[in-house]
């Protein structure tokens, strides 16, 4: 099948962009000439005819193509096939072939690392390193972070660490870590630590961290605010301390997570908080972004009316959801601190009813008017217009109503805000009542107004 795509490519450029394929000759034989498509000169403007460039940038296109890891399942083998295909292939296979190295067992380390071993010129290739062990959380001692892997991959920059036992490493492991001083991504999801203290130790032990996303982590001790307190290190200019460097940190699916979430350092600038719920350490969290002095942008994402990550929802459903939702907000707000807060972004889903038939209905619980009174009324505009500095407010929301797009609630919620920052965007998402989509329905996503 790979074969055949990439022949039909090949077939399709040489025969309509006037290219040849790598390594191959242009013939002295005369061409016909023929009187060409208007279309054909706008093309050759663009492309340059007969260039010996572009199709260098072609094939260097398709290669990249199949090296993206979400359009192409099994990329391994198919770089592998594109490294084979000739010489002119073969660099650019291979630098997308190593640039995301994964681990999924223990054996798959001592390959790579003979593969280092035999060709040291790999090792600056590597820029992602995601380690996924097969047998999630029953796997036994996982030494990714080996001598000849930490001091020569001199270009890492991401780091993914998922359904990984952690328990399972030495206690002094994290000292490995260190040696990858290159690293500025990480991501941490579904690992199962001892305690608070393994995870902290994890972030802190990478020197050049600037962007940490975690979540559906677990650990087997329980932990205390002091405990986190106690593991905190204040750094400062001539000496700063751990974290230092951590300017972007992504939260989610965090429940019953430790409140550790100071002891990250107060760098921050850029706070995603992605359907926070009642197991979340909200307060701890609104401690840390109290002490980010230099915050510029928050990312709020709350689904109105959820009361936890289960599915479970609020269960006084006398009261309107997004009075629980603007207090969401407003906690989070008011321990703002920053004086440099330059964007707030709004993302608002509504929940899942069950119905009968066996459906789900996406809906707010709420009439729009109600919704912008209690979600954005006097206390939100309080607190923003505070905000000097705040450039660009953005809001995502559903709808359902054509009558009532993006620009109606734009216009709306200036006029409940007024001008609290330079910009202001909506984005809705709108899903047509009458159109089916599988298993849900979306016919009240907001009630009518009465």
């Amino acid at each position: 099948m790979f074969k055949t795509v990439i022949a039909y490519i090949l077939r399709f450029i040489r025969t309509n962009l006037g290219f040849i394929f790598p390594g191959r000759t242009l013939t002295s034989s005369p061409q016909p000439q023929t009187m060409g498509h208007p279309m054909d000169k706008k093309q050759d403007a663009v492309l340059g005819h007969g260039s010996r460039l572009r199709y260098h940038d072609i094939y260097e296109n398709i290669i990249d193509f199949c090296g993206d890891e979400d359009f192409l399942r099994d990329r391994y083998k198919t770089l592998c096939s594109c490294a084979l295909t000739c010489k002119a292939w073969h660099q650019r296979s291979k630098e997308n072939l190593f640039r995301r190295v994964r681990f999924r067992q223990p054996e798959q380390v001592e390959l790579f690392v003979r593969t280092l071993v035999d060709s040291p010129g790999v090792s600056t290739l590597v820029h992602d390193l995601h380690v996924t062990p097969r047998n999630a959380h029953e796997h036994p001692f996982f030494d990714f972070a080996q001598s000849a892997i930490v001091h020569t991959l001199t270009s890492l920059r991401n780091l993914q660490i998922r359904q990984f036992d952690w328990t399972a490493q030495p206690s002094d492991y994290c000292d490995s870590l260190r040696s990858f001083t290159t690293v500025t991504s990480l991501e941490v999801a579904n690992v199962m630590f001892a305690n608070a203290r393994d995870f902290v130790l994890l972030v802190q032990s990478l020197p050049a961290l600037a962007t940490l996303s975690c979540g559906l982590n677990r650990f087997k001790e329980p932990w205390t605010k002091e405990d986190s307190e106690s593991i905190w290190v204040v750094g400062d200019e001539e000496k700063p301390g751990p974290c230092s460097n951590l300017t972007s940190v992504v939260l989610w699916s965090l429940d019953n997570f430790p409140p550790v979430i100071t002891s990250l350092g107060r760098s921050v600038s850029n706070l995603q908080l992605h359907q926070p719920d009642d197991s979340w350490p909200w307060e701890n969290i609104c401690l840390s972004v109290s002490g980010y002095q230099h915050l510029h942008s928050i990312s709020l994402s709350l689904v109105v009316g959820l009361g936890a990550r289960d599915g479970r929802l609020l269960n006084d459903t006398s009261e309107n959801p997004f009075v629980d939702a603007n207090l969401w907000l407003l906690t989070l707000l008011l321990r703002v601190r920053s004086t440099e807060m330059e964007t707030l972004d709004i993302h608002l889903a509504p929940s899942l009813l069950p119905t009968e038939d066996g459906l789900w209905r996406p809906t707010y619980r709420s009439s729009r008017t109600e919704a912008i009174e209690l979600m954005f009324g006097e206390g939100t505009k309080s607190v923003l217009s505070s905000w000097h500095s705040l450039k660009t407010l953005i809001v995502h929301l559903q709808d359902n109503d054509s009558d009532h797009g993006a620009a109606w609630w734009c216009n709306t919620l200036r006029d409940s805000l007024g001008d609290v920052a330079h910009a202001m965007t909506v984005q809705v998402d709108y899903y047509d009542p009458s159109v089916s989509r599988g298993r849900y329905v979306y016919d009240t996503v907001w009630i009518t107004e009465t």
